[in-house]
This record gives C-alpha cells, sequence and structure tokens, in this order.
C-alpha cells in the first residue's frame, strides 16, 4: 500500500505555498523561559559584554607576571600569599610587586592581576608565602572579558528558530523577556 495517491512536484507544491499562505506579523512578548521553539521577531543586541569580566581559567595564583620572570623548579619565585577570591567573588585586595592572590577557576581577576598560575606549578608550606615553578606571560589562563559575547554584538537575529543555546546566549545578557 502506497501512503500517497498522487504526488506533485516540490516546485509545484511550494507555488501553493506561495500563493495561499500568508506570513504570520503578529508579535507577542513572551518571558524567556517560554521562549524555547519560538521564533524570534527582532534581533536582540547585547548590551553588555559576557564575561562581564576577566576571569580566571583555572585554580592558581593570580599574578603579575613579571614576578614570574625566571621561576623554574630548580630556581622556583617566592611570592607574598596575600589573600583569596574564589568564583563569584570580587577582591578589593591590592596585589602589588612580590605578591600574589590564590584564585578559583571563573573567580574575577584582580584589578592589578594578568596571569594565572596553575596550582599544579606552586608549592606552598604555610598560607603566607608561594613557590611558583614557572614563568607566565601576560594574559595567560586568563579569560577575558567579553570572551563569549561582546556589547554591541548580535546575540539572536530576527527569524532565528530559538532553542536552548540560544536562549542560554539570551539569558547571559540579560534577557527576561522576547518578542515572538
Amino acid at each position: 500500500m502506497r501512503p500517497f495517491g498522487d504526488v506533485i512536484p516540490l516546485d509545484a507544491a511550494r507555488a501553493i505555498l506561495d500563493t495561499t499562505g500568508s506570513p504570520i506579523d503578529r508579535v507577542e512578548t513572551i518571558a524567556l523561559a517560554d521562549a524555547n521553539g519560538r521564533v524570534i521577531a527582532a534581533d536582540v543586541i547585547a548590551r553588555q559584554d559576557v564575561p562581564p569580566f576577566s576571569r580566571a581559567g583555572m585554580d592558581g595564583y593570580a599574578v603579575r607576571a613579571r614576578d614570574t620572570q625566571g621561576a623554574s623548579r630548580a630556581h622556583p619565585r617566592m611570592l607574598a600569599k596575600v589573600g583569596t577570591v574564589y568564583t563569584g567573588e570580587v577582591t578589593t585586595i591590592p596585589l602589588r610587586d612580590g605578591q600574589c592572590i590564590e584564585i578559583s577557576t571563573g573567580a574575577p581577576m584582580p584589578g592589578e592581576a594578568d596571569a594565572v598560575v596553575m596550582v599544579e606549578e606552586t608549592d606552598s608550606d604555610d598560607d603566607s608565602a608561594v613557590r611558583i615553578f614557572v614563568e607566565v606571560q601576560p594574559q595567560q589562563n586568563v579569560g577575558r572579558r567579553g570572551a563569549d559575547i561582546q556589547t554591541g554584538q548580535v546575540v539572536v537575529a530576527a527569524g532565528e528558530v530559538l532553542n536552548s543555546s540560544r536562549v542560554g546566549a539570551l539569558a547571559a545578557v540579560g534577557t527576561s523577556s522576547v518578542d515572538v
């Protein structure tokens, strides 16, 4: 048994749709949580960078890269640990020459720090000093501000079908409702 009695060419089917169908022109605003599977009505432009700050790319110590010059297992650099910053926190501790701040993956970089030394490349006997066994370069192990989405970038373009990743991107830029 054949499921279809008669078939028509694709071009003929498209011609029928073009003459009988009409585009949907109504727009409604809905909560972002209800937007999956819907078609977005207008471009959404990022009003902020994602992430909104430079962040540690791994657990370790936020440092000034120049303070690690020449560091090796044979000749470690000793830095004074002046604090700790965890993911979700912002430190106000100033970082000076010869100092480091313990930092968790994803935590905002202290303003004066320009690199992260992986915890595996360090050692400490107490809570006040850290031996650094590797030289790092500026921006090493640091995720830059706006690496995912930059201010002014089209996050989702009009006409795109919203899926979980696009809804997530909209949420990341602070969108709580959308026109669909």
